[in-house]
């Protein structure tokens, strides 16, 4: 009875880690689905720069990340990204002009028809939840919860 009610044990705490995996992955493709988010629209082949970086200033360069300095060029791929202690504003193309806040990142990417999409996402510190915590924890209460009931004897008197 005993290897019995091990091998149900297991039974139920892989299944418990699968369906949280499940939850996990269901926050990612639901960004992936969110398509183009664009605060500006410019015309193909503009190019932009950063007109102010105070702070932890990043730019994607050829060798990685490097800091971001008034005047930086910007073009197609070009990611600015601040830290807690940093802010910047950068133009693209004519009339985009675009206030970085701390904790933000401005990304120019291409889109279908040539033209080119400006976003900026903001991370606001505390209010992000890390989908790999929740799914974690959901599939360890409910392998717990699954445990608790095989390993449960009859109560009923017999």
């Amino acid at each position: 009875m005993t290897v019995k009610r091990n091998f149900a044990r297991g039974i139920g705490v892989l299944a418990a880690a699968v369906f949280g995996q499940a939850l996990v992955a269901v926050p990612a493709l639901a960004q992936d689905d969110q398509g183009n988010d664009c605060i500006c629209v410019v015309a193909p082949g503009t190019v932009g720069l950063v007109t102010s970086a105070t702070g932890w200033v990043k730019l994607n360069g050829d060798v990685g990340l490097v800091d971001a300095t008034e005047n930086a060029p910007l073009s197609v791929g070009s990611v600015l990204r601040t830290g807690v202690a940093g802010e910047a504003t950068a133009t693209v193309g004519q009339g985009c002009n675009v206030d970085v806040a701390a904790l933000s990142e401005m990304s120019i990417r291409p889109l279908e028809d040539g033209r080119l999409c400006v976003r900026l996402t903001q991370d606001a510190p505390g209010t992000s939840i890390d989908p790999l915590v929740v799914g974690g924890s959901i599939a360890a209460l409910a392998g717990g919860f699954v445990m608790l009931s095989l390993g449960q004897d009859d109560s009923v008197s017999k």
